[in-house]
This record gives structure tokens, sequence and C-alpha cells, in this order.
């Protein structure tokens, strides 16, 4: 069990673990035949995807696609695009929420980590 709290002055949290760990750490060959297994479990999905996204066209958007044949919700679409600029370039996204409840865009660098989780956010939401 974890204990998390704000940490004084709110600019970080902090995690204390409560009870003793179960099982003994991994030792290094663990750790690489883990990785190893994990990198060889992925390579068939992140080739398909890696040639989904080489294949679109530069800085164009696809039409909106329904995601329940793939395990997504009945009501959620998702769009592609791969999006090249120079630096001093800038690609425009407006979204239509159609009344929806919810609605997100999500951008991804090229081995599919949100942008935002790693590059810090930018842009506004209502």
């Amino acid at each position: 069990m974890l204990s998390l709290r704000l940490a004084p002055g709110g600019d970080r949290v902090e995690v204390e673990a409560l009870n003793a760990p179960r099982t003994e750490p991994w030792s290094d060959e663990q750790v690489l035949a883990r990785a190893g297994q994990l990198a060889l479990d992925d390579a068939s999905g992140m080739h398909y995807w890696v040639r989904l996204y080489e294949n679109l066209p530069s800085n164009a958007v696809t039409a909106p696609l329904l995601t329940d044949d793939v395990g997504g919700l009945v009501s959620q679409t998702t769009s592609f695009a791969r999006i090249v600029l120079a630096d001093d370039e800038a690609f425009v996204i407006t979204v239509d929420p159609a009344g929806a409840a919810f609605h997100d865009v999500q951008l991804n660098d090229y081995w599919f980590n949100s942008i935002g989780d790693y590059y810090g956010r930018s842009g506004t939401t209502e």
C-alpha cells in the first residue's frame, strides 16, 4: 500500500510505501528477459502503427473513423494525421464537438507517447 500526499509548497507529490514489498527485487537477468519479451510482444503492433503513419500524407487529417470494431465505444471516433512542420510553422486543429458531453484531441510523438505528457501542454480549453 502506498500513501500519496502533496508536498509542502504544493509543487510535487510525495509517495511513501506503507508496507514491505511482497517479492524480492528482480535481478538484472530477470529485467533483461522481461524487456526482451515485451519488445517481441510489441513488435508486430508497432510495425502496423508505424506503417500506418508513414503512409499518411503530410499535414492532413483523416476523416473520423468509428472505433467500435477495434474495441472502442460505439459512439467514439478517431482520426489520424502525420504532421510535419518547419520550426516557423503551426498546424491548427479546429474541432466541432457536435453536442458531445466530452471531446479530446491528443497529440503523440512518433513513438505514440502523448506530447502533452512529455513536452508540456499548450493551447486552451473551454
